[in-house]
């Protein structure tokens, strides 16, 4: 039997916000709020052995206080509104006190040996999450004095129930296989909900617990735990996830309005599974402290570590509407999860070597991130707007597919295998690449920098690629219409070029002591 407990108490003085002088109808929120929650554990667990079975049993107890009261308001309560707002929130809305919470997470561990080289087992347990502070106590103040956001410290603890199956394998007495497959089911997850009064003085948005969503997956790893001169394993995990809402995102106090939003909205929609694989390996090449001649103690060859890590990790799926790229739920009907950014890969090493001093120890070593220098475009800050990213997705080249779900395509493309992450290569010139519509093609501007100049883009239409000669479109050169469709020169690349790619080939070299 083991147990234990632990508590927190914290201290949240909070103060802070942001300033836009440039726009003046900028909201430039305010936050000023100060809360002590507390909260604690405890867990109680037993190890019992019997004859082909191993059991490990437990329960923990979450406990978790919000501290203090809170307001008491109605859905449209006009003390939201500027002429009460922040500053006067206090002298107008009674209090209660808030809810504690005390809540009991089984656990349960079972493992039944097979031989002696190999075991099945499975786990299942209940586990609670303490939530974010910020959508419990925050309250905040826009620019003209009302309330944008109000927190819920009632927010229940979020709640996971996880389930798993696997089998390991002793191989040859040096690998360990492991298979295993698993579920979690996820619920009580925040997600922000927005009320607006008639006259539109009251709109503020708040935390319910209204958002669920599960994972479930399998695994397969191989690890070399010991070795004289190698160590490491290789892992690949496919994991699905689901998500959905309950209740809906905006609440209008005007019923036609709120009636039509109800027509159209897609928020009470469940996800489709979305397939998120990924593998890692970690290799480990050492000579052993034993290993290479020795000079008074001094084995120049011994003790040297190479450290290999890679990644690859399937592109995030996403919602490409033609005119936004959202994540979660569409917010156009017919189409969901219809791209996928481009998949990531990364290779990193780290080489070094301990010396036994008088002093103690020292290790030499060298790190190197992102060994093969591979690009990966920033999604949150190469791009200046949503115009600069929705200029950058229409000039992809997509799956004939991407809109298969719509009575018709938003916008006329050239199908072809790009993913949004593409890019045009480096010191490429632009040529855009104009689709002509039905009807025929028209001389359109070749780009910013030559505004006046129609015969800069290439023009496409029903498969082939024309230029435009001052007087007249005529076929283009195939070897030019090759070397800019493998240059990806079409691509309309995203205007703040110093933040789209972030992760540079870097080497550290570095001493750690240690006495």
């Amino acid at each position: 039997m083991k147990g234990g407990f632990e508590f927190h108490l914290s201290d949240y003085n909070m103060n802070y916000g942001e300033d836009d002088p440039f726009f003046v109808h900028h909201a430039n929120p305010k936050y000023r709020w100060h809360r002590k929650p507390q909260q604690g554990a405890a867990y109680l667990q037993s190890k019992l052995e019997f004859k082909g079975l191993i059991a490990n049993l437990g329960v923990r107890l979450d406990y978790f206080n919000p501290s203090g009261k809170w307001y008491v308001y109605e859905p449209y309560d006009r003390a939201f509104t500027p002429v009460i707002g922040a500053e006067k929130i206090d002298e107008v809305l009674p209090k209660e006190p808030v809810d504690k919470q005390l809540t009991l997470s089984p656990r349960l561990g079972i493992s039944f040996p097979v031989s002696e080289n190999s075991k099945l087992y499975f786990n299942y347990g209940h586990f609670r999450q303490m939530p974010d502070p910020v959508p419990l106590f925050e309250i905040e103040k826009i620019s003209s004095g009302a309330v944008g956001r109000i927190g819920n410290p009632n927010l229940p603890l979020q709640k996971t129930v996880a389930y798993e199956l696997g089998f390991e394998q002793n191989l040859f007495d040096m690998f360990l296989l492991r298979l295993a497959g698993y579920y979690r089911d996820v619920s009580l997850q925040a997600r922000n909900i927005n009320f607006q009064s008639i006259d539109g003085e009251v709109n503020y948005w708040v935390a319910r617990p209204w958002n669920y969503g599960d994972v479930r997956g399998f695994e397969i790893s191989i690890a070399k735990n010991r070795g004289r001169w190698i160590q490491g394993f290789i892992n690949y995990t496919y994991m699905s996830r689901k998500s959905g809402n309950f209740g809906f995102t905006y609440n209008y106090e005007n019923l036609v309005q709120q009636q039509q939003y109800l027509l159209t909205t897609t928020d009470h929609y469940q996800s489709k599974p979305i397939p998120e694989p990924f593998a890692r390996f970690n290799l480990d090449f050492f000579t052993p402290d034993d290993y290479g001649p020795n000079y008074d103690g001094f084995r120049p060859l011994a003790g040297w570590r190479l450290s290999l890590l890679g990644e690859w990790r399937a592109g995030q799926v996403l919602t490409w509407t033609g005119q936004q790229l959202v994540e979660g739920l569409s917010p156009v009907r017919g189409i969901e999860h219809n791209v996928r950014w481009k998949d990531y890969y990364n290779f990193d090493l780290r080489l070094s070597k301990t010396f036994t001093t008088n002093l103690g120890e020292v290790q030499f070593f060298m790190d190197v991130t992102n060994v093969f220098n591979i690009r990966h475009m920033n999604r949150w800050s190469g791009f200046t707007g949503p115009d600069d990213l929705r200029d950058y997705l229409q000039s992809l080249h997509l799956p004939a597919n991407t809109f298969e779900g719509m009575e018709s395509p938003p916008y006329l493309f050239v199908p072809g295998n790009d993913k949004p992450g593409d890019y045009r290569k480096p010191g490429v010139e632009f040529v855009p690449i104009v689709v002509c519509p039905p009807e025929g093609c028209t001389p359109v501007v070749g780009s910013n920098d030559d505004p006046n100049d129609p015969t800069r883009p290439l023009y496409y239409r029903d498969g082939t690629y024309y230029r435009y000669n001052g007087s007249a479109f005529v076929e283009a050169d195939p070897d030019f219409v090759k070397k800019v469709l493998d240059d990806k020169a079409y691509i309309d690349m995203p205007n703040a070029d110093f933040f789209t790619f972030f992760n540079p080939r870097r080497v550290f070299f570095g001493l750690r002591i240690s006495f």
